[in-house]
C-alpha cells in the first residue's frame, strides 16, 4: 500500500482486472479499505512514470516498486484496459483527475495508434533513435534533461515549475535523463513560487503543450501496425464506455469506426467466422476465444452507447460462435482454441487474468449480458456451468481469476437492466447513471414505436421481442425508462430520479456490517471475493 499497485518489488505490471475487483468489493460490502487501495493504485499509476505526462497514454510496466521508470513500450491492450479501470474509479469516486487520464489516453490512441480508416494498431516500440548519436535506445523519445526543458520553454519560471512538478533533475532518474513523474503538488508549488494555483496550472499546461510540440520533432518509436481483433475489442469497449460515462460523442465515433473496421476486414459474414489479424490487406489466423469474447463485449457496449441495433446483432453473432466453437458441454468449460481449428492433444483454456482479462471470464460476462437479448439461447446456463466447473479455482485464488469472479458476482446478483424506450437517450438520463457506480448496469435501448421495434426484430432475425424489451413500451409519447434487477422491475417512468430511487432500494447486495472505518477487519465482512 505504500507505493500503490500489486507486488512489493519491481517490476510492477498494471493489473486492471484486480482494480475492478476492488471496486466491486467496495460496492458489495461498503468496506472503505477496498476503495482506498483502489484509489492508491490509480493515483500511483497516474502520477508516476508509467503514465506519459507529456503525450498521454500508459507505458508497458515499471521496473521499480515506486512506479518511476517504465519499460517504454506502449501496448494497445494497456491503453484500453487501464482507462477502463480509471473510468471505474471516476464513477466510484467522482475524482476529475481519473476522467482527465481517460481523456488524455484516448486522445493518444486516436492520435498515435489509429489506422486512417478506423482500427487500432498494436504497439509503439520502446526504442527510438537518439537525436545526438542516432543509436536506437530505450526511452529516447520520452525523457528530458533540465536544459532541454529550458531550451523549449522561454519563460524561466515556467521551466522551473515544470521541472519541480515533474521531478526533472540534473542527476536524472533514467540513464542521466528524466522520465517525468509528478513529484510536487500544485498547492505546494503555488505557495513556494508565490503564485495563484490557477496560474501554476495554466503555466504547466502551456509547458506541456510546448514540450509535446518539441517532442514531435524527435525520431519516433516504430509502430507495429497489426490490427488484432481481440485487442481492438478491448479498446472499442473502453471508448464506448467513455462515451457513456463522459458524454463525449467522439469516443463513440472512435469505438464504432474501429468496430466497423474489424468487422469489414476480419469477419466473414458467409462463414460466420472471425480472423485474428489484419495488416496491409493481409488477413491471417483463425480467431481465438479472446478475439470473439473481447470483440463481442466491444460490440455490445457500442450498442449501449449508440442505440444502433446492428452492433447488438454483431455481438449476438459472435456469441453464437462462442457457443458453437469454444463451449464444450461435456467438459463444462470454454476453450481458448476453436473446435474446428488445429487438432491439439489438449485444448488450452485461458482462465486467469494477466495484463489482459481472462478470455473465459470475458466470455462469461458477455454471455450473461447477452442472455436477455436472446430468448432462444442458453447463454446463462453456459456461463453458470463454466463458473461451477472452475469454482474451486476461483475460491482458492480469486485474484488470479478476477474476471471469472466478476462473472460469478454478476450471475449471483443479476444485471441492472436499464431499458431506454426512446429515439435518443435524454442527456440527463445518461449523466445521472454516469455519476454512479452500478457495476452491472446494462443499457437496453429500443425504439419507441412498434414499427421501429419490428424492424429491429427483423434485423436480429427473431419473431418475438426478447425479455429485456417485451412489454417495456413508451408511455404518454415521451421517452420512458424501466429499470429491472432479476425478475423485479420498476414502474415505467419519465423521471430518472424516480428510477434511481428504485435502484437504490433494490441493491444487488444488501450491505450488512459495512463501515466507514477504514481499519475494520475485512475478514469479518461478507465479501463475495
Amino acid at each position: 500500500r505504500q507505493y500503490g499497485g500489486f507486488g512489493s518489488d519491481g517490476p510492477k505490471f498494471p493489473q486492471p482486472s484486480r482494480l475492478r475487483i476492488l471496486a466491486r468489493a467496495f460496492d458489495r460490502t461498503g468496506h472503505e479499505g477496498y476503495r482506498e487501495v483502489l484509489e492508491e493504485s490509480l493515483d500511483a499509476m497516474a502520477a508516476g512514470g508509467l503514465y506519459d505526462h507529456v503525450g498521454g497514454g500508459f507505458h508497458r510496466y515499471c521496473v521499480d516498486r515506486d512506479w518511476v521508470v517504465p519499460h517504454f513500450e506502449k501496448m494497445l491492450y494497456d491503453n484500453a484496459e487501464l482507462p477502463r479501470a480509471f473510468l471505474t474509479g471516476y464513477r466510484l469516486t467522482g475524482n476529475d483527475r481519473y476522467a482527465e487520464v481517460v481523456e488524455e489516453t484516448l486522445a493518444f490512441l486516436d492520435r498515435e495508434l489509429t489506422h486512417p480508416e478506423g482500427g487500432f494498431f498494436s504497439t509503439l516500440d520502446a526504442q527510438s533513435s537518439d537525436p545526438d548519436t542516432g543509436e536506437r535506445v530505450e526511452g529516447a523519445f520520452y525523457v528530458w534533461t533540465p536544459d532541454e526543458v529550458r531550451d523549449v520553454l522561454e519563460d524561466e519560471t515556467t521551466a522551473d515549475l515544470f521541472c519541480d512538478r515533474y521531478d526533472i533533475t540534473a542527476s536524472g532518474n533514467f540513464e542521466g535523463r528524466n522520465q517525468p513523474n509528478q513529484g510536487r503538488s500544485i498547492p505546494g508549488l503555488a505557495e513556494e513560487y508565490e503564485l495563484a494555483k490557477a496560474d501554476v496550472r495554466a503555466r504547466l499546461e502551456t509547458a506541456r503543450d510546448a514540450l509535446f510540440d518539441a517532442r514531435e520533432d524527435r525520431p519516433r518509436p516504430n509502430r507495429d501496425e497489426k490490427v488484432l481483433a481481440g485487442w481492438n475489442g478491448l479498446a472499442i469497449a473502453t471508448c464506448a464506455e467513455a462515451a457513456l460515462v463522459l458524454g463525449e460523442d467522439e469516443y463513440a465515433e472512435m469505438a464504432v469506426d474501429a468496430l466497423e473496421f474489424v468487422r469489414d476486414r476480419l469477419w466473414d459474414p458467409e462463414e460466420r467466422r472471425l480472423s485474428r489479424r489484419y495488416k496491409d490487406d493481409d488477413v491471417a489466423i483463425d480467431g481465438y476465444l479472446e478475439d470473439y469474447a473481447f470483440l463481442a463485449r466491444g460490440a455490445l457496449t457500442c450498442y449501449e452507447a449508440t442505440g444502433e441495433v446492428d452492433h447488438l446483432e454483431f455481438a449476438l453473432a459472435l456469441a453464437r460462435v462462442i457457443e458453437a466453437e469454444f463451449w464444450d458441454a461435456e467438459a463444462g468449460t470454454v476453450y481458448f482454441t476453436p473446435e474446428s481449428g488445429e487438432d491439439l492433444v489438449t485444448r488450452p483454456q485461458e482462465l486467469t487474468d494477466q495484463s489482459t482479462p481472462s478470455a473465459a471470464g470475458v466470455a462469461v460476462e458477455t454471455l450473461l449480458a447477452l442472455e436477455s437479448f436472446a430468448s432462444d439461447a442458453e447463454y446463462g446456463e453456459i456461463a453458470a456451468t463454466v463458473l461451477a466447473t472452475h469454482a474451486d479455482r476461483l475460491e482458492a485464488n480469486p485474484l488470479q481469476h478476477a474476471t471469472l469472479c466478476l462473472g460469478a458476482d454478476r450471475l449471483e446478483s443479476g444485471a441492472l437492466e436499464v431499458t431506454v424506450v426512446a429515439d435518443e437517450m435524454p442527456e440527463d438520463w445518461r449523466e445521472a447513471f454516469a455519476t454512479r457506480f452500478d457495476p452491472d448496469r446494462l443499457f437496453a435501448r429500443r425504439p419507441p414505436t412498434e414499427d421501429g421495434l419490428d424492424d429491429w426484430l427483423d434485423e436480429l432475425g427473431v419473431a418475438d421481442a426478447p425479455p429485456i424489451w417485451a412489454g417495456r413500451e413508451v408511455r404518454d409519447g415521451e421517452p420512458t425508462l424501466y429499470v429491472c434487477r432479476g425478475r423485479t422491475c420498476s414502474p415505467p417512468t419519465h423521471d430518472v430520479d424516480d428510477a434511481l430511487e428504485w435502484v437504490d432500494g433494490n441493491a444487488a447486495v444488501d450491505i450488512e456490517g459495512g463501515t466507514d472505518d477504514s481499519t475494520a477487519d475485512g475478514d469479518d465482512l461478507e465479501s463475495p471475493f
